[in-house]
């Protein structure tokens, strides 16, 4: 990992506390900040994906995958531009369910690791499947948003944490003869 993602990935970090502590302070200002961070952070990615397919990864091996997911990304950006008008349980729910999402791919990635024989992929395996009990434990409070939005601002701590530790943790050069 360049410094340069580093620095990136420790600054997202801290906005996604920043976010948390919003969301546990005032929920109602910190929902709509939490959907709008959404919003353009997904339509950003989604956008900055399609703009590499068509500049770079259509030459590549494996390059439609980066148009599949860049189309993926930007519409649920769009979708979530309409959580907006919605009562606060189903966006609440939409970003429950996007927190499983990526505990899920936590559990994908450690055992693609585990694979490789990676030191390093119990890591990834308990925070992925940290994220997925958080999301699973927002099921059961969905009648009352106060503790739905508790148990949000749990996950998406969790996920900052996560985010600042993997950046600040020492990467493995590997030389090939």
């Amino acid at each position: 990992m360049g410094r340069t993602r580093r620095i990136i990935d420790i600054v997202a970090g801290c906005v996604m506390l920043l976010v948390c502590f919003l969301l546990m302070t005032d929920p109602g200002f910190g929902y709509g900040f939490a959907i709008l961070f959404l919003i353009i952070s997904m339509i950003a990615y989604g956008v900055r994906l399609l703009a590499y397919y068509v500049t770079m990864a259509r030459f590549k091996v494996g390059g439609i995958s980066v148009l599949y997911k860049g189309l993926l990304i930007l519409d649920a950006g769009l979708f979530a531009l309409c959580l907006k008008n919605v009562p606060k349980a189903y966006g609440l729910l939409y970003l429950l369910g996007c927190l499983l999402v990526d505990g899920i791919v936590d559990i994908l990635k450690a055992n693609e690791a585990r694979k490789l024989e990676a030191r390093h992929w119990r890591y990834r395996l308990f925070f992925g499947s940290g994220k997925i009990l958080i999301a699973f434990s927002g099921l059961f409070f969905l009648g009352s948003g106060d503790v739905l939005i508790l148990i949000y601002c749990a996950g998406l701590a969790h996920s900052a944490i996560t985010k600042i530790i993997n950046a600040l943790r020492r990467t493995e050069i590997v030389y090939i003869n």
